[in-house]
């Protein structure tokens, strides 16, 4: 009987979404496909997980030039030194979701062209130090907005 209901809380857990006992957090980051020279765009990082306690940072690596404009963030201190923005929680916020939406300034300087961001999360799992890499999202930087046929 107790193999049957360690049997069951796994299959329910599987079933509803209760993936954080099992896996590491599944990170995303997202952002509008075009921007303009001069401009803001936003970026948003989702964190899903609600398996993570205690400090984490996420360091999200920006184009040289670029800066941070605005972050209404909740419990993180956040930092720019050079193309790199960090932010860091003292005592991660429990949720299942976080969503951390912030804008990017693209400098006047900048040329036409894609360009990247990325980062890196890290956090305490079971008393050890963890890494994952922040799947990069592109930018195609114009003049001018385009339209999408």
């Amino acid at each position: 009987m107790h193999f049957g209901i360690n049997k069951l809380v796994i299959s329910l857990c599987f079933t509803l979404g209760c993936y954080s006992l099992f896996s590491q957090p599944r990170l995303s980051l997202v952002g509008p496909n075009q921007a303009r020279i001069g401009m803001s765009t936003t970026a948003k990082v989702q964190i899903i997980s609600s398996s993570i306690h205690g400090p984490a940072r996420a360091s999200i690596d920006i184009p040289q030039g670029w800066s941070l404009e605005n972050y209404p963030g909740e419990s993180a201190s956040v930092s720019q030194t050079g193309s790199q923005i960090k932010i860091v929680w003292l005592e991660f916020p429990i949720r299942d979701t976080l969503e951390v939406v912030f804008l990017l300034k693209i400098p006047e300087s900048a040329n036409k062209g894609t360009y990247a961001i990325s980062g890196y999360f890290d956090y305490i799992s079971e008393g050890k130090a963890k890494k994952l890499a922040i799947p990069a999202h592109s930018y195609k930087v114009l003049k001018y907005y385009t339209r999408v046929q």
